[in-house]
């Protein structure tokens, strides 16, 4: 394999790369150009990782709210997980492996924040990916009934499975009445996410 072939498959076909088979080939290239168009590459790399961006910052900022302030200003001693919800409408609308990634960044933010064992929640938060996963599909995103319904099972499940992580008994009526409370929230977030995430 040539020096050319190994470092096409290693680096990939870059602005940078292309100046330089370019000179090799006679071909003149000013090294503005070559500047300009590395510059290009790097700005729509930038704009098409933006939505990420901004939802991770939107995750910590709502994380840490949902930790330290709703508790305290809630009068109720029930309140909406937001966290669970947007990672689930998120989830709804981007790949397994991104959406693994974000289940993973936000169960180690939410460990420290409640003090938990490392993974706890990161465990519990696995059911979204599975449920999300079945509304990525177009036949369901047709319907808006099948993700609310699946947003309502999903807080059911992670609910229990957080407290069996926790070691706590999964009884009561919170987890039910925060999944009714999901699935209200669901149509509102999950068009506001689909606007944001394009």
């Amino acid at each position: 394999m040539s020096v050319q072939a190994w470092y096409t498959r290693t680096v990939g076909d870059t602005p940078v790369r292309q100046a330089f088979v370019a000179a090799s080939k006679g071909v003149p290239v000013s090294q503005k150009g070559m500047c300009r168009s590395a510059l290009s590459s790097d700005r729509v790399r930038i704009e098409r990782n933006m939505p990420r961006i901004l939802f991770g910052l939107m995750l910590v900022v709502i994380a840490l709210i949902q930790a330290t302030i709703l508790p305290r200003v809630n009068p109720i001693s029930v309140y909406p997980d937001l966290v669970l919800v947007l990672l689930f409408v998120w989830s709804t609308t981007r790949s397994i492996r991104e959406s693994l990634f974000w289940i993973f960044f936000t169960g180690i933010l939410l460990d420290v924040l409640a003090f938990d064992f490392f993974g706890t929640n990161a465990l519990s938060l696995v059911i979204v990916v599975v449920l999300a996963g079945l509304a990525r599909r177009r036949i369901l995103l047709a319907n808006v009934l099948i993700p609310i319904t699946l947003m309502a099972v999903a807080t059911v499940l992670h609910g229990v499975a957080l407290a069996l992580l926790r070691g706590d008994p999964p009884v009561g009526w919170f987890i039910p009445f925060q999944a009714l409370i999901h699935a209200v929230m669901i149509p509102v977030i999950y068009i506001v996410l689909r606007v944001f995430g394009r």
